[in-house]
């Protein structure tokens, strides 16, 4: 099984947006795990939309 972790800042921007998708391209992982502290909410549904993900959970902390 392999798993990216990945903290990032920005991840609304198209450079961490292209930047993650060669990443997984490459690697082709069973577990991709994004932490971002910066968005949250619908900010944040949208990105793991974008990325296309079909299977994901989203934490929220407060």
């Amino acid at each position: 099984m392999s798993i990216i972790p990945w903290t990032c800042h920005g991840a609304k921007s198209p450079n961490f947006k292209s930047s993650f998708k060669e990443i997984v391209r490459i690697n082709n992982p069973d577990l991709v795990a994004i932490l971002e502290q910066r968005i949250s909410g619908v900010q944040a549904d949208q990105v793991v939309k974008s990325l296309g993900f079909t299977n994901w959970w989203m934490c929220r902390v407060m």
